[in-house]
């Protein structure tokens, strides 16, 4: 016997029930596609960007901190068995200006005809550079700067600004691709010129390798030969800083989108109990004609795979959109380009698989259920005698779960784990709660829809009674219902403290070390390179001597390397008598200051704790001249690209790496003549082309690049009460269709319309609140959970703050959408017709 066009027909018979369905399978597969796409994104576009820069190069060779190398000393390692050739070449960040203003590029500088051998040029327009007048953009980086063939621009180096003519355009692939076609391309001779390299000098050189030579054995052989200072690498390994500062941000995406899924599942679970619930009477009569309880079983399994399908379908594509808003938000938290969206088959892969799995899950107990109903039980629509005995196993594997959840967490706070682990085990902790909890709910609806109706007693009277006793009449139903709502509450309640925590301690991190009235620096330094474009010392000297300036100070970022860990060292210039502009973690801060000026380090805590160091301890840092060991002063508190980074007085840095260009210069006013100084600084720079911020232009800058994630974090969770709003309408509909009777005898010994409406809006409250309830002692529980679990990403603790303004929003918005979901299931009981109803079956 055949019951698919029958499955098909309750499907279509049911338009709303299959769109609420489709709706909670689509939602938690768009989270995990969408947020699947943006991370893979991210971290492919940092890889790429240096394997593209290397082009066939599979290996390059370094300076240990960032530093430049006579090229012609590690000559001999072309003799290396499997090295076909080295190409040297100058890399950095710098700014060109155009007739649209300043723009922060990276800079090649080639040897034309040797980088043949490492990368592919395809010109759209002209050639290839040959003077060190000339540059080679990318065609539609030129076109969007307003830029053509035989312009003149100007370049911005730490030797000054140099004239150069355009003549070639790159077509958007190959070496043009680079740092998202934000690339220009010199003389190898000019490159040198611009950073005050000598004729030889390179600070890096690609390693060409001969067709099937092994790159693990050219790389064990590069290092046995290369001297001291210098290091073979692959180029991807020079993008692992970079990726590490975004571990916090996939950590929350990751945790939403666990939660995304939990929740749609429960309302999938919800739904499919109540279409079976109200198809009683027709599954009986399917078994009295001869169906078999496998063909019942089967045939609602195919609805859930059809809905499953069908949702996965629609959460794809909606997951793509959402990425695209989540790419452009990481986007502007890094501030740098990224790619276009790279549509990778895996995230599509697993969502073929989440979307009905998780559909075909939710379903399987509610099939076997109703097709283990007695047919006689089914036609006379009776309750099934054997749901109490139903429902003691959830109860169990609740507990379970309670137990193994209880373990997680313990792994969580023991601190012992890493940033990455945490990223995995975090999403799990808070699934496995929300599942234990939700399982656990049908122990505690009657005691919580008690208490709710009690306390809901002055404004529902009788009719929040009546409502209270259709609510426990369907204990599975209700506690489904509850646990979707509590599901939205907790999540709000514990991703909105860790977000409202952690922004409130970065402004507090910014106000304590961004002390500087004023900041120059040529552009926004590059975060996937790590590089800002640097500028000549004397303009310092320069601004010293503005009416108004107390003290000018300088910044460079740089790369180190600390055993196989890699950080950026902030190389600052410490005033003798202004503030520290550290967020010391312990310590004096005038002990600390002369320590610094000794050439110790102040290392953030998340770096320490990466190396297992402490104030007092020593770290090594690999420098040109070899190992350098270096005493850690104290520790601070750092959101620097993750917070893997460490601060050393420059004078100090000076001696193991000459710093020719200065990343940043931060200027202090005198008292009172902020303002006036002011003008003068815009003018300074505006007439050299140099971009100024003052502290409080910074801080809105910081706000900016986190409300991007921020805001993608706060619609995810709007999401999940767009789920737990489904649940609730699904509870009530069903409620007022098994009610109709039952509203039509009220109504035909004297209730009113209002009245019945009022008792389904009664039953809208008593849910929301009796969710409310146990949702907010376990979403402020599991947000101090989440703070303290961010020790191991942050690498200090956060202070966990409640805010009540926000669990007073939180609470409301449940209540806020239970109404709602009751306008349309209120408004159909009260337009009943009372004769109808009294016949209705």
């Amino acid at each position: 016997m055949s019951l698919a066009r029958y499955s098909l027909r309750e499907l279509r018979g049911r338009p709303v029930r299959a769109l609420l369905t489709l709706l909670g399978i689509s939602i938690g597969v768009a989270a995990i596609v969408a947020i699947w796409l943006t991370v893979g994104t991210t971290r492919s576009a940092y890889r790429e960007m240096f394997t593209t820069l290397a082009g066939r190069a599979e290996l390059e060779i370094v300076a240990e901190g960032s530093g430049r190398f006579d090229a012609e000393e590690v000559a001999t390692l072309a003799r290396v068995p499997g090295v076909r050739a080295l190409v040297p070449n100058v890399q950095s960040h710098t700014a060109l200006a155009t007739g649209n203003g300043v723009v922060g590029v990276l800079l090649l500088g080639i040897d034309p005809r040797l980088d043949q051998l490492a990368r592919d040029y395809t010109f759209a327009e002209g050639r290839q550079v040959a003077g060190d007048d000339e540059i080679v953009l990318q065609a539609g980086f030129a076109r969007d700067s307003g830029l053509k063939l035989g312009d003149r621009v100007r370049l911005l180096s730490p030797r000054g600004s140099r004239e150069a003519t355009i003549v070639g355009l790159l077509a958007a692939q190959g070496a043009a691709a680079i740092a998202g076609g934000n690339v220009v391309f010199v003389t190898l001779s000019a490159g040198r010129a611009m950073h005050g390299f000598s004729e030889q000098e390179a600070n890096s050189l690609a390693v060409v390798l001969d067709e099937g030579a092994s790159v693990e054995r050219v790389e064990q052989a590069l290092a046995a030969t290369l001297p001291i200072g210098l290091r073979a690498q692959r180029p991807a390994s020079r993008s692992r800083l970079a990726q590490d500062s975004l571990l916090s941000t996939e950590q929350g995406l990751s945790a939403m989108s666990a939660v995304s899924l939990v929740a749609g599942a429960f309302v999938v679970l919800n739904t499919f109990l109540m279409n079976l619930s109200e198809r009683r009477r027709q599954m009986a009569i399917l078994r009295a004609i001869g169906a078999t309880r496998r063909q019942v079983v089967r045939m609602v399994l195919v609805e859930a795979l059809v809905l499953g399908l069908a949702g996965t379908a629609l959460g794809t594509a909606a997951g793509v959109l959402l990425s695209m808003a989540l790419t452009a938000a990481v986007q502007k938290v890094i501030g740098a380009p990224l790619p276009e969206l790279r549509l990778t088959p895996w995230p599509f892969v697993l969502a073929l698989v989440v979307g009905p799995v998780m559909s075909l899950a939710a379903t399987y107990l509610p099939a076997r259920q109703a097709a283990s109903r007695s047919i006689l039980t089914g036609l006379l629509q009776l309750d099934d005698e054997s749901a109490g005995a139903a429902r003691r196993w959830p109860a169990l594997l609740g507990v379970i779960l309670v137990a193994v959840d209880g373990a997680l967490i313990v792994t969580v706070l023991s601190g012992r784990i890493s940033a990455e682990q945490l990223t995995t085990l975090l999403p799990l902790v808070m699934g496995g709660c929300l599942v234990a909890c939700v399982l656990l709910m049908p122990l505690v609806v009657r005691p919580l829809t008690r208490l709710a109706a009690w306390l809901l007693h002055p404004w529902t009277g009788l009719e929040g009674k009546l409502a209270q006793r259709q609510l426990t009449r369907r204990p599975t139903r209700t506690a489904l219902t509850l646990g979707v709502l509590f599901i939205a509450i907790v999540v709000a309640l514990s991703m909105g403290h860790s977000l409202i925590n952690n922004v409130q301690d970065v402004q507090e991190w910014t106000r304590r070390t961004i002390t500087s009235d004023f900041l120059v620096r040529s552009v926004m330094p590059d975060t996937g390179l790590l590089a800002a474009a640097g500028m000549p010392p004397n303009l310092g000297e320069s601004m010293a001597r503005l009416p108004g300036v107390a003290r000018v100070g300088a910044l460079n970022f740089v790369t180190v390397r600390i055993g196989e860990a890699r950080a950026l060292l902030l190389a600052r210039d410490q005033s003798v008598d202004g503030p520290l502009s550290l967020d010391l973690v312990a310590g004096d801060e005038a002990d600390v200051r002369a320590r610094l000026l000794a050439g110790e380090a102040v290392v953030g805590t998340l770096l320490a704790r990466r190396l297992n160091v402490a104030p007092g301890d020593t770290i090594e840092l690999a420098t040109r001249q070899g190992p350098r060991t270096v005493r850690v002063a104290a520790l601070t508190t750092e959101y620097t690209v993750g917070g893997m980074a460490l601060y050393m007085e420059r004078a100090a840095v000076s001696e193991w790496l000459p710093l020719r260009a200065v990343d940043v210069f931060m200027v202090v006013t005198r008292p009172g003549q902020a303002k006036s100084l002011g003008v003068e600084l815009k003018q300074f720079c505006e007439s050299r082309n140099l971009m100024l911020q003052s502290q409080q232009d910074f801080r809105v800058m910081l706000d900016r690049m986190m409300s991007g994630v921020l805001g993608s974090l706060w619609l995810l969770m709007a999401l999940v009460f767009v789920v737990a709003s489904l649940g609730v309408v699904n509870t009530l509909t069903m409620n007022a269709l098994e009610q109709t009777r039952e509203f039509g005898v009220l109504r035909a010994i004297g209730m009113q319309r209002r009245q019945a409406r009022k008792m389904v809006i009664s039953e809208a409250l008593t849910l929301s609140l009796a969710s409310a309830l146990p949702g907010a002692v376990v979403g402020m529980a599991l947000a101090w959970l989440v703070n303290r679990a961010v020790y191991p990403l942050m690498g200090h603790p956060v202070d966990f703050q409640i805010e009540w303004w926000f669990v007073a929003a939180c609470l409301a918005s449940a209540v806020v959408i239970s109404l709602l979901a009751s306008l349309l299931p209120a408004r159909r009981v009260a337009g009943l017709n009372v004769v109808s109803a009294l016949q209705y079956e």
